[in-house]
């Protein structure tokens, strides 16, 4: 399902909007020593931030924090799978700068889309602009440790384009998540363990889809398999 909105901000206080758990997080403070900025406003830089979620469950929406000139906008999206990813659009929204030059942060409610997020399974937030990238441009924060001062804040990569940028910059963001299970034999996340998660594991694993790679090791294989039936077996 692809989903599309405008949203506005008025005030900081749309922030609270949201009632899930958080789940991933990539710090996202402009006062940060280790804030940075990314350009948010040329329609030729796309950028790809990879999650990892921690639990499945739906996903509620993600947290960002941006600046810019007023009536400045960019796009976000979320899409299946690991950066670099070309899967569908599954939403999109426009988020507008309302004042001048401020750091508001903003949830974006995704529930219209009804994406069930998977334990292990990435997906990307994206991010990109409307104009030339250098008059009426907004930024939005992230994070950035140098590689030889430490790990980055967020061990997932970020992508521009569709090659991996320079490591230890990272978007910022809260991810939070409905109905949140640590059940990985709930293959569908949908609260319940039975035949169907049995069911779409199997078309998943058929389909050399991301999504089977259940012990995570970036192989699907046989492995993926036992260990899942495993995981089945021993019930949640």
């Amino acid at each position: 399902m692809r989903c599309a909105s405008i949203i506005v901000l008025a005030a900081a206080s749309f922030a609270q909007a949201q009632t899930g758990t958080i789940d991933q997080s990539s710090p996202h403070s402009p006062t940060s020593a280790h804030g940075a900025n990314f350009n948010a406003g040329a329609t030729f830089l796309t950028w790809q931030q990879q999650i990892r979620p921690a639990v499945s469950g739906q996903l509620e929406g993600i947290l960002i924090t941006y600046t810019g000139p007023q009536g400045s906008s960019f796009r976000v999206a979320i899409r299946d799978g690991a950066a670099f990813s070309g899967n569908p659009v599954l939403f999109e929204t426009t988020v507008t700068q309302n004042e001048n030059n401020t750091y508001p942060s903003l949830f974006i409610d995704m529930t219209s889309a009804h994406y069930m997020q998977t334990a292990g399974s990435p997906f990307v937030m994206e991010v990109s602009g409307f104009g030339d990238g250098n008059t009426n441009t907004p930024w939005i924060t992230g994070n950035y440790i140098a590689p030889d001062a430490g790990d980055p804040l967020y061990p997932e990569p970020l992508f521009l384009g569709s090659s991996e940028f320079v490591p230890g910059w990272k978007l910022g963001f809260d991810t939070y998540v409905l109905g949140g299970s640590h059940c990985d034999a709930d293959y569908n996340a949908d609260g319940t363990l039975d035949f169907f998660d049995y069911l779409d594991f199997v078309s998943d694993f058929s389909a050399n889809d991301d999504r089977a790679d259940f012990n995570h090791d970036d192989t699907i294989d046989f492995f993926d398999y036992l260990d899942f039936v495993q995981a089945f077996s021993a019930g949640c």
